[in-house]
């Protein structure tokens, strides 16, 4: 049985090698129980998709959570976020702190069958409509008569609405 115990940033930065501008994480030469398994040189993490983690001590971490933590000397709060949307890229230029809300503005998301995030044919009038989502909620932005004009005002929306985590 593992016992959890508390980790610091200090731990980790005794334990894992971390390049800020690659965004890669090794292992470091270790001695003691904390050797067993990892091997100093080996990249750090299980591959799970979509995020990859690694146990310390019986702790379960996000590897761009650890990033974040070893390039700020903190710990994201409340949540890391991947500024392109790629969640292998953990440089440390790509996360930021962020709200759960915040995070999913940051998705691509499901296209609707127009093929532009946030817009739908509405058949009833035959126009192009606009939704886009803010705070759980969908906010609506009009009707357009061509897709061209409704992908804009949508594109608009959600610049205004989620700023800096907008995502097209």
């Amino acid at each position: 049985m593992i016992i959890k115990r508390e980790v610091t940033i200090e731990m980790l930065r005794s334990m894992i090698d971390y390049n800020p501008d690659t965004g890669e994480m090794r292992w470091k030469e270790r001695s003691g129980r904390a050797r067993a398994r990892a091997k100093a040189g080996e990249p750090i993490g299980c591959p799970r998709p979509p995020y990859r983690t690694v146990s310390i001590y019986g702790n379960k971490f996000y590897l761009h959570r650890v990033a974040f933590a070893l390039a700020n000397n903190r710990w994201p709060k409340p949540i890391c976020d991947h500024i392109n949307g790629d969640p292998s890229d953990n440089r440390a230029c790509n996360l930021r702190e962020a709200t759960h809300a915040q995070s999913a503005y940051n998705t691509r998301g499901q296209k609707s069958r127009s093929g532009v995030k946030g817009v739908h044919w509405q058949s009833q009038n035959k126009k192009w409509c606009v939704r886009v989502s803010e705070g759980g909620r969908h906010r609506y932005f009009g009707s357009f008569d061509t897709i061209e004009e409704a992908a804009q005002s949508a594109r608009k929306a959600r610049e205004e609405l989620h700023g800096e985590f907008a995502r097209h």
